[in-house]
């Protein structure tokens, strides 16, 4: 059988691209804080931002930090970081992310309950 340059590339990223998936299953199975890092990332910028500002007005008893954020990027981040944070549980850390995250999903829920 004969092969193009472009077919072998293309075999070649494919067989990259699941040697790769691969190893990073294998490392976030082995590390939680992997699985929280790559969830983490996925929320991009604006997301992080916002809920950086959530976890602050937690820590501050800030309400008014809830009040500001977009209620979606809340919903997006509990989403994106709820399995990967169970898997941490225990971990301070962790714990108060979590606090933080269900403080915030209380406020808004009695703000939209008025």
């Amino acid at each position: 059988m004969k092969l193009t340059k472009k077919q072998l590339k293309n075999l070649i990223k494919e067989e990259k691209r699941k040697l790769l998936n691969e190893m990073l299953g294998d490392l976030e199975s082995l590390s939680p804080l992997i699985g929280f890092a790559q969830a983490w990332a996925g929320l991009g910028n604006i997301v992080q931002e916002q809920i950086i500002e959530v976890i602050n007005g937690y820590f501050e008893n800030n309400e008014e930090a809830v009040y500001e954020i977009n209620p979606n990027a809340l919903d997006v981040a509990i989403d994106r970081l709820s399995h990967s944070l169970n898997a941490l549980r225990g971990s301070s850390e962790a714990e108060e992310i979590m606090g933080a995250l269900d403080w915030a999903q209380e406020l808004i829920q009695r703000e939209e309950g008025l």
